[in-house]
């Protein structure tokens, strides 16, 4: 299983468009992956982002579109959530699978591709 991982903050620079997009073209081409937000990557989640400031879309409307689109597994880190302070109400509305550290290190051990952004 192939994992995309969300490591950094939404904004301020490329990675994470750049990582819904790799995302959004292994779907389109039938490849199973997982998506895993952990650190500053969970703020990618949050509910009502505006970026607009920045000339850019919002994240989390990527996210969503994904998920119309077929993916299946976004799974979050719930200590990274806690240590930013983040409730899982805050989140946008998709499917959600909170993970703890121990699940993410089995994931990230038992991946074939990992692909960081």
């Amino acid at each position: 299983m192939n994992i995309i991982l969300f490591r950094q903050a939404p904004y301020g620079t490329s990675f994470t468009g750049e990582g819904i997009r790799v995302l959004s073209a292994l779907q389109a081409f039938g490849v199973s992956s997982k998506v895993l937000f952990v650190d500053d990557g969970v703020f990618a989640l949050m509910k009502a982002q505006n970026p607009s400031a920045l000339h850019m879309r919002s994240i989390g409307e990527g996210v969503n579109m994904l998920e119309e689109n077929g993916l299946e597994h976004v799974l979050v880190c719930g200590a990274s959530l806690k240590e930013r302070g983040i409730d899982e109400k805050d989140l946008i509305d998709a499917k959600i699978t909170i993970v703890d550290k121990k699940e993410v290190g089995r994931l990230l051990e038992h991946a074939g591709i990992i692909l960081p952004f």
